[in-house]
């Protein structure tokens, strides 16, 4: 009899297992990506919300990153029905009153911003979500550079604050129009800058719950733990200091998908104060994953299944090197193995910032309206890349065939103060010479920022090849491969257990050791359960066929992913080392205390635990 009751218990379990997974529901839906539509599918399921909004859920960030995609400005039709594809998505999913924003019905301008909205009963609350356009925007690329001044946007990216405005006016009038009232859920998704804009609303309204002022209207109640959101290689978008900060658990409902390597996650710029707020979630690469070469096949195997995986091309961020120059010839650099494309655009954002642009105040009156001016001429025409091509080869063209060419060069190296008197002149001859209506006097000034900016970055560590790897063309490609927005739900894919049946196994924590040794002539090796990952050799970085990333330039530098019980074995011929670990929590590194033993001039190094 026993038997038979555990064989019933058993059959129950699986058909309650099977009748669970039936549940979730999968949809088809389509996106925009370059210059087409694309079909694909996604799992979604309401029971995704029976959590509280500040525990991550892998299955809930791939459907917001599929509703993200699906707001993406339609390839397709007229600018009344651009909102086409998150309104099928929605009504696949059961949300009723789907309706876009009156921005999302007309041709984007500088500052504009289209969001769609859609509500159903779920759990007793009447749910909104809303999907904001991170993609086929036009002119509205101009807003993503405009950072405003610390008179008037002290706390906020103005673009972004902006947008933000128009988000939460958009979703008032949603509310009022369809009459929505009492206990409500709130599901907002956003890809680049719909989420640096999906992030600071989020960041508004928590804050509007917290204080009780009713940023949503009166009629209407919405608790933190009933606010999700969900935010993809969102730029930063939020002022920083010692009397705020956007990362407290006051923000722990908020999600920001972050690819390290992509640039647009850079700015604004950490060296400026800009952060995001909430949980950072950081997708893996050989700098936060020991297990990251089998872990990317995963990613990849998604990522060559779309329908428009020939126009993406083969995935080659894995494929960065260093460069530098010899005999006049780009070539690989021998101090650095597996250097990531993410460590390398840390380092260029961070020089770039500090030595170049320098200020918050300095970009907006040096860069920001002539940046304006460019994008909003290039990303107004059809054909995008081909405009800002030929604005840019057109200005670059008329600059080197100028006899002032040889002038500008002695300026920069010999003579910076006259560097920025000599390129008016050289440029606004060059663009005098396009005919487009564009303010010759803004660009003037955004080039020439742009210029000096750059020149002060490399005169600063002229020996430092922070410039020669954008020259690659390969590594080039992968800069423009990291902002795939395909990219980000592959990776979303191979974690979540609706698609994959052994997913990968990643805390999206980010954090990492780094390492750094004064002695530059030294010999390190580093082992990861009995596997050297590290080697080097008096100084010189040696290929030891693991993806750890290490190098050296004046200090001996070694990114090593985190793991709670230490498994690595260092030694060093030096003792002068210091170890941190990088925590997005903080956005920085934290210092450590290392504990180094000697033996016959051979310096064993354990690597502490963070606290």
């Amino acid at each position: 009899m026993k038997r038979v009751l555990s064989v019933f218990l058993v059959l129950v379990l699986l058909l309650s297992a099977t009748s669970c997974n039936k549940n979730i529901a999968k949809y088809s839906f389509r996106y925009q990506s370059g210059a087409s539509d694309y079909d694909t599918e996604m799992y979604y399921d309401d029971s995704f919300f029976d959590k509280p909004s500040n525990t991550y859920n892998p299955s809930l960030a791939t459907a917001s990153m599929s509703l993200a995609l699906a707001s993406f400005a339609s390839h397709d039709g007229e600018y009344i029905n651009k909102s086409k594809n998150a309104f099928d998505l929605l009504s696949k999913m059961g949300f009723e009153d789907i309706e876009p924003n009156s921005y999302f019905k007309e041709k984007p301008n500088s500052d504009s911003l289209g969001c769609v909205f859609g509500h159903k009963s779920i759990n007793g609350k009447q749910m909104i979500a809303c999907g904001v356009r991170g993609g086929n925007y036009e002119s509205e690329w101009a807003s993503n550079f405009t950072i405003g001044n610390e008179d008037t946007f002290d706390k906020y990216h103005k673009g972004f604050y902006e947008g933000s405005c128009i988000l939460i006016d958009s979703l008032k009038e949603y509310i009022k129009n369809k009459d929505i009232n009492g206990n409500i859920m709130l599901w907002m998704v956003g890809y680049s800058r719909g989420g640096g804009i999906c992030n600071i609303s989020a960041g508004r309204i928590d804050e509007s719950i917290n204080e009780k002022d009713n940023i949503l209207g009166q009629d209407v109640s919405l608790a933190k733990d009933d606010l999700y959101a969900y935010c993809f290689e969102a730029p930063r978008g939020v002022y920083y200091d010692d009397e705020f900060y956007p990362k407290t658990e006051l923000f722990d409902n908020i999600f920001c998908i972050v690819n390290n390597n992509d640039l647009v996650t850079k700015v604004a710029m950490k060296d400026l104060s800009f952060t995001r707020y909430g949980v950072d979630k950081i997708l893996f690469d050989n700098t936060n994953d020991i297990d990251y070469e089998k872990d990317i096949r995963k990613v990849i195997d998604f990522f060559n299944s779309y329908s428009n995986s020939s126009i993406l091309g083969e995935y080659s961020i894995s494929n960065f090197e260093m460069k530098g120059l010899k005999d006049f010839k780009l070539t690989t650099s021998s101090e650095y193995c597996n250097w990531t494309q993410g460590i390398f655009l840390e380092d260029f954002v961070s020089h770039l910032t500090l030595y170049g642009v320098q200020t918050r105040e300095n970009y907006t009156q040096k860069l920001e309206e002539g940046l304006r001016e460019i994008l909003t001429f290039v990303f107004s025409k059809n054909n995008v890349s081909g405009s800002l091509y030929d604005l840019l080869l057109s200005i670059a063209r008329s600059m080197l065939l100028t006899d002032s060419t040889d002038l500008l060069l002695d300026d920069v190296l010999h003579n910076q103060s006259k560097l920025s008197i000599d390129l008016d002149i050289v440029l606004m001859n060059a663009l005098e010479q396009l005919k487009v209506d564009i303010s010759k006097e803004s660009v003037l000034r955004a080039v020439k920022g742009l210029i000096v900016a750059i020149a002060a970055m490399v005169l600063h560590d002229l020996d430092f090849a922070i410039l020669f790897p954008l020259m690659s063309q390969s590594n080039f490609g992968g800069l423009a491969q990291a902002h795939k927005p395909e990219l980000t739900l592959a990776f979303l894919r191979a974690m979540d257990p609706l698609y994959s049946k052994n997913p990968v196994n990643y805390s999206m924590d980010g954090k990492y050791y780094y390492i750094e040794i004064g002695d530059t002539s030294a010999d390190v090796s580093v082992t990861y359960k009995g596997k050297e990952v590290v080697k080097i050799e008096n100084g010189k970085p040696v290929e030891t066929g693991s993806t750890i990333a290490y190098g050296c330039h004046r200090i001996i530098r070694i990114y090593l992913p985190f793991n709670n019980i230490s498994e690595y074995s260092i030694t060093s011929s030096s003792n002068d080392v210091k170890v941190s670990v990088f925590d997005y929590r903080y956005d920085g590194c934290t210092p450590l205390d290392v504990d180094v033993s000697a033996k016959e001039d051979v310096y064993s190094i354990v690597l502490p635990m963070s606290k």
